[in-house]
């Protein structure tokens, strides 16, 4: 007897999301899992965020690198990723931000603009809010958060 005859219905298995290992180094997040975009596509999306940190990122402008609409893209991208366009792109900045406090001297205004954002205290803000610690306190305790 099939299991529909019995009244039981199968349970569709689970499917755990699985890391695409090329993209995963690549952005260096611990959010990545396969589906959405094709690796290359991913890859060449992350490539320009990485090497554009510094400037304003808009969705079209990454839903044109994957050759996308920007509703597909943003919708693949998150399958992709785990995370929408715009906070992937938010967590990027604050782990090279992250780097530059830990390796560097530059004044936090400097680190700031140098990870695309348009002032320090907005900087501060994101900073705190993911990190837990301003980016002040981080640079003291060379990327110790307690």
């Amino acid at each position: 007897m099939s299991c529909a005859s019995e009244g039981k219905r199968r349970r569709a298995p689970s499917h755990q999301p699985r890391r695409a290992s090329a993209a995963t180094k690549l952005a260096g997040s611990r959010h990545m899992h396969r589906g959405g975009l094709p690796e290359s596509r991913l890859r060449r999306v992350l490539a320009y965020i990485s090497s554009h940190l510094d400037e304003e990122i808009r969705l079209r402008t990454l839903a044109a690198i994957a050759d996308l609409s920007v509703y597909h893209f943003a919708k693949a991208f998150r399958e992709s990723a785990g995370l929408p366009p715009y906070r992937f792109v938010l967590e990027a900045r604050i782990r090279r931000a992250e780097e530059l406090l830990r390796e560097t001297e530059q004044p936090i205004l400097q680190i700031a603009l140098a990870t695309g954002f348009s002032d320090p205290s907005q900087f501060a803000r994101q900073f705190r809010r993911l990190v837990g610690t301003a980016p002040s306190d981080f640079r003291r305790g060379r990327g110790k958060v307690h």
